[in-house]
């Protein structure tokens, strides 16, 4: 089996692929990225493990997130950390061993797809439990916020990939060049401009990046109905705003025809 150095993990992150990271990304995530995928590389680990392996955790640390027990929540909170960091080691490894799959983004999302899911939730049940700075103690207005955060993240990407799709097929029947995906702007930097580069950007930053140093921040403070409420009216706020635009991309799309 073949070794592979810290030095080949590091160097094998492309600069604009480490760019496209948020602040906790690039600060936390992706440093202890690299010495995760050092041992899981050297055990001869491959990528669509570890994918599946980040799906399992981020169920673990929902589950823990949103029991009873201080303690279990508490370690929900650094699973949660933890999965942050393993979604970055699969992608390492299939950069670094050179066997990315071509279904290896559909596996990398699919699980990654389960913190959108029902992180958001366990954080309104968390809130429920342990949070009484908004509503009060054990007010299910909590829980109801986090299931409408959960909704409001996943809506949007199923909207993205419906859209998607319907422009890669009507590119085929029309005899065009394939079309290029909205998130392609992410990583070419002629692309780094304008609405949809700056959405991404913020999608980045606060839609994953922040929660995890806002897990942090609420299990030391008891604030989780905080980032129930914040992640509700934003990512509501995010729901609209890509309804809004893909509609209209949508309606413009057949005018030109």
């Amino acid at each position: 089996m073949k070794y592979y150095s810290m030095r080949e993990i590091v160097n094998s992150l492309p600069s604009i692929k480490g760019s496209a990271d948020s602040f906790w990304g690039k600060s936390v995530a992706r440093p202890l990225s690299f010495l995760l995928t050092y041992v899981f590389i050297n055990l001869g680990c491959s990528a669509n493990f570890v994918s599946v392996l980040s799906g399992i955790v981020a169920v673990l640390a929902c589950v823990l997130l949103a029991l009873p027990e201080m303690s279990l929540c508490i370690a929900g909170v650094v699973l949660m950390n933890l999965w942050l960091v393993l979604d970055c080691v699969d992608g390492n490894i299939a950069r670094v061993t050179k066997t990315a799959s071509r279904m290896g983004d559909f596996v990398d999302a699919a699980y990654g797809y389960v913190f959108s899911a029902f992180c958001h939730l366990a954080i309104g049940i968390a809130a429920y439990h342990w949070s009484s700075t908004l509503f009060g103690e054990k007010a299910i207005l909590n829980i109801i916020l986090g299931a409408l955060a959960c909704i409001f993240n996943i809506l949007p990407r199923l909207l993205y990939q419906k859209y998607t799709v319907m422009r890669m097929i009507l590119a085929e029947k029309d005899g065009a060049s394939t079309y290029r995906p909205e998130n392609d702007s992410l990583y070419e930097k002629e692309k780094r401009k304008g609405f949809t580069y700056f959405r991404q950007w913020i999608d980045i930053q606060l839609g994953t990046g922040a929660v995890m140093p806002l897990l942090i921040i609420s299990a030391i403070f008891r604030s989780y109905d905080l980032m129930a409420a914040f992640y509700s009216l934003y990512l509501g706020a995010s729901c609209l705003a890509v309804y809004i635009l893909f509609s209209r991309r949508a309606m413009l799309t057949d005018s030109e025809k």
